[in-house]
């Protein structure tokens, strides 16, 4: 993406800090689960958007997507 206004050097420092959040034991992650606004670690799998028709949670992947929107 261009024009969006977020500098290169803090998305830079969100992908460094979202790299070694994801690093942690899940002991550590789940010190930090998500809270009522949203924010926090969420585990594999516990998401469920569409309990009828859904199985399992979803999974987010925190991929490094740099680049691919320029």
């Amino acid at each position: 993406m261009i024009n969006h206004g977020i500098s290169e050097e803090f998305m830079d420092d969100v992908f460094e800090q979202s790299k070694k959040l994801f690093a942690l034991p899940l002991e550590e992650k789940m010190k930090v689960l998500r809270n009522e606004k949203h924010r926090g670690y969420t585990p594999v799998l516990d998401e469920l958007l569409d309990p009828k028709n859904q199985i399992n949670g979803l999974c987010h992947l925190l991929l490094n997507f740099k680049g691919v929107f320029d």
